[in-house]
């Protein structure tokens, strides 16, 4: 199991960076570079400060028949099933 995570891990966080950043620098010019990557590392930040709060409310669940790392671990997992289908 641990392998598993470590590979989502890897897909996920260390190739999605580089690739983008090669994306933006194959398609835009070198003067507009610099401010397309300001915006998605701002993204990302507040993409992750937001899913942090929603994480944190999640596992404050308290419920009779499961806790709130299930919860968490329930909607986080909604979105990424459509997609493997």
């Amino acid at each position: 199991m641990d392998i598993l995570l470590f590979g989502n891990v890897l897909i996920n966080i260390a190739g999605l960076f580089p690739c983008i950043t090669v994306y933006v620098m194959m398609n835009y010019r070198r003067e507009e570079t610099g401010r397309r990557m300001s915006y998605i590392f701002s993204c990302a930040a507040f993409a992750g400060a937001v899913g942090g709060l929603i994480a944190g409310g999640l596992v404050r669940i308290e419920s009779g028949t499961m806790t709130g790392w299930q919860y968490l671990y329930i909607v986080s997992n909604v979105g990424l099933r459509p997609q493997v289908l």
